[in-house]
C-alpha cells in the first residue's frame, strides 16, 4: 500500500510540475500537452502512462472484491460439513478468483516499484526498448486486473 502511495505522490508530483511550468504546453519530459509526442520515446512513455492510467483506478475494486470473495470463503468454512459440501464447486471457483485478485495486485504493485523513469535516459535504442518491454508488462497487468474483476463480478453477485 505505501509503495502505491509513493508511486501515486510521484505521479502526483510530476503533474503539478508540469502543469506550473513556464511554457504550460511543454512539460520537463519533452512531452507536449497540446502537440504530439515529438519522439517515438515520448509516444511510448504516453502509451504506458496511458495504461496505467487506466487500470490504477481499478485498484480499489480489486481490493474490495479481494475481501468479499474471502468473507464468502470464511461463511463457507464455517458451515457444518454437510452444507458446505454442497457448495464445494462454488468454494473452489472463489479461492481461484481470490488467487486472481491477489495476483492482479500483486501484478499493479511489482510493475510500479520496478518502473524506472530515467531507464535508458541517454540511450535512444535502450529506452525505446525498455518502453516497449515496459507497455507489454503494464498491460498484462491491465488484462489481470480487468480479468479478474470481470469473474469477481459474476461470482459474487449479490
Amino acid at each position: 500500500m505505501l509503495r502505491v502511495c509513493v508511486f501515486c505522490f510521484m505521479s502526483l508530483s510530476v503533474l503539478l510540475a508540469c502543469q506550473s511550468s513556464s511554457d504550460n504546453s511543454k512539460d520537463h519530459h519533452g512531452h507536449s500537452t497540446m502537440e504530439a509526442p515529438k519522439t517515438p520515446a515520448d509516444s511510448l512513455y504516453g502509451q504506458v502512462m496511458e495504461m496505467h492510467d487506466l487500470v490504477m483506478p481499478k485498484m480499489g475494486k480489486v481490493r474490495g472484491a479481494q475481501k468479499r470473495a474471502q468473507a464468502l470463503l470464511d461463511s463457507i468454512g464455517a458451515l457444518p460439513t454437510r452444507s458446505a459440501a454442497t457448495l464445494t464447486t462454488y468454494k473452489k471457483e472463489l479461492e481461484k478468483l481470490v488467487s486472481e485478485l491477489n495476483y492482479a495486485d500483486f501484478a499493479m504493485d511489482q510493475w510500479m516499484m520496478e518502473f524506472n523513469l530515467d531507464s535508458g535516459k541517454n540511450n535512444v535504442e535502450v529506452r525505446l526498448a525498455y518502453l516497449r518491454s515496459e507497455l507489454d508488462k503494464v498491460s498484462k497487468v491491465k488484462d489481470a486486473v480487468v480479468n479478474s474483476l470481470a469473474k469477481a463480478d459474476t461470482l459474487l453477485k449479490k
